[in-house]
């Protein structure tokens, strides 16, 4: 399957597969309740590595230097890695599980797992409204990118 989808592609892939993690997540989504943990536990294992591994794809796509700004630019490479490892990890690391914990305190199961659907959905409209009409690459170099990602390296090193 490598080669079989653009990269773009992978990305929707990995994205609508976390929308139906998060499906899981809702309480209606094992009605008798007998095997709820299951379906919660399925949920978050189909959730979260997939959300990532989008989330890692996408980043791949912004760093690719025909997508960023100039160096010196505050948009250029070594800024966005910035801004990208204060957001990830500076915020949604930090304040993520407590944010998680009260709003399971305050709103149950159904009001957390809106939260992760209304999340990864924003997640799928950035992508497509803000970097997947701003990709440049053709579908041959694409698909060179997906079976062989060291070429993108050798071909923009300086």
């Amino acid at each position: 399957l490598k080669g079989e989808l653009k990269l773009t592609q992978w990305i929707r892939v990995m994205t609508f597969l976390s929308i139906i993690g998060t499906i899981l997540l809702f309480s209606f989504a094992c009605p008798g309740g007998r095997h709820g943990g299951w379906v919660l536990l399925l949920g978050d294992a189909i959730l979260f590595p997939t959300l990532f591994l989008g989330d890692g794809l996408s980043s791949g796509l912004l760093m690719m230097s025909q997508h960023l700004c100039p160096a010196g630019s505050w948009l250029d490479a070594n800024h966005i890695m910035l801004y990208r490892g204060l957001m990830v990890a500076g915020m949604g690391r930090t304040l993520g599980p407590p944010s998680a914990r009260m709003q399971i305190d305050n709103g149950g199961q159904n009001s957390y797992a809106f939260q992760q659907f209304a999340l990864a959905v924003v997640y799928l409209m950035i992508f497509e409204l803000g970097m997947a009409p701003r990709v440049k690459l053709d579908d041959k170099q694409d698909q060179n990118l997906a079976v062989h990602p060291e070429a993108h390296l050798r071909q923009f090193t300086p």
